[in-house]
């Protein structure tokens, strides 16, 4: 690192590295911020069950991190990045991007990630450097309760030929972000049907504002399995695979229950299962923040947008 903080150095979290971040996480957030940050053997324990760290130090004292974790996606292969934080008088230095940079590479050449994601607020200005990272907008998330719209961006390192079972509703919206992240992908039409012995295969996780459902198999259950799944929340979020001949018939039972386009997940449901995002929210979509000047951004404001006002004529009807 050059000026000021010529004496920094960045490494993966070593032990004796959690005495230091407390310190970090108070300069940065106060004493608002994730308690277990506070305390040295919670921190060490974030570390042993997974928790990748990347740290920006000094001799005596942490001047910034990154943190790479599994989250919610079925793929133990791919990493969530998040927990970026920088000492006040330590920004505009880079230190941000290499602790970024440099964790990516750590996962990638030991084969640990095929790809990393973040999912954070549109508005947040760490998309301004996950973009200088290599990382592709994919999908955005509506507003939900006190939760602002999010935006997911993937960066994808070891890809494999597969075959992929497109929609023929989002086609167009899919070829558009595919052509960002240049998957090995070969795009069959999905109009298989059904087996009526086929038997829903998902995993259902209850955010504090909404459901998230990572569905690997839309059996011929599906929508009894949707019933029961609706019960719970007013916004569900579903993660449908890519990979499933007949999917196209789970896309049509979404859209017919007022399900609407919000991206892709690159490799959510599995190394070989890309994922169509589709949510359901009471009224019209909420996407205040996402002000994007990229091209992609604003065409998925306008997709996500025109989707939502054909699902909400469909639900009146």
């Amino acid at each position: 690192m050059g000026g000021a903080m010529s004496d920094v150095y960045i490494a993966p979290f070593g032990i004796g590295d959690e005495r230091l971040v407390p310190a970090l996480v108070e300069a940065v957030y106060g004493r608002g911020y994730d308690s277990r940050f506070y305390e040295p053997s919670s921190v060490l324990e974030m570390v042993r069950s997974g928790l990748f760290l990347m740290m920006a130090r000094t001799k005596d004292r942490a001047v910034g991190m990154s943190g790479f974790f599994h989250d919610d996606a079925p793929n133990q292969k791919l990493w969530r990045s998040a927990r970026r934080m920088v000492l006040p008088e330590a920004r505009g230095c880079g230190i941000a991007s290499a602790c970024e940079a440099w964790g990516q590479e750590r996962l990638f050449s030991a084969g640990t990630a095929d790809a990393v994601y973040a999912n954070i607020s549109a508005s947040s200005a760490s998309w301004g450097l996950l973009r200088q990272n290599g990382y592709v907008l994919t999908a955005l998330e509506p507003a939900a309760g006190n939760r602002e719209a999010q935006l997911f961006a993937f960066k994808i390192a070891r890809q494999k030929k597969r075959t992929v079972w497109l929609p023929v509703e989002y086609g167009p919206e899919i070829a558009m972000i595919t052509a960002s992240l240049s998957p090995q992908w070969h795009c069959l039409p999905a109009f298989g049907a059904c087996p009526p012995d086929a038997r829903t295969v998902g995993e259902v996780r209850d955010e504090e504002a909404f459901l998230r459902i990572s569905v690997k198999l839309a059996g011929a259950d599906f929508e009894e399995c949707l019933n029961r799944w609706e019960r719970r929340k007013e916004t569900v979020q579903v993660f449908l695979s890519l990979n499933v001949e007949w999917h196209n018939e789970a896309v049509a039972c979404l859209r017919r229950r007022g399900y609407y386009f919000c991206g892709l997940a690159p490799l959510w449901n599995g190394e070989e299962q890309d994922a169509l995002i589709m949510m359901k929210t009471p009224g019209m979509p909420c996407l205040d923040g996402a002000d994007f000047k990229e091209d992609l951004g604003q065409y998925m404001l306008f997709m996500i947008r025109r989707d939502a006002a054909r699902a909400r004529m469909a639900q009146n009807n």
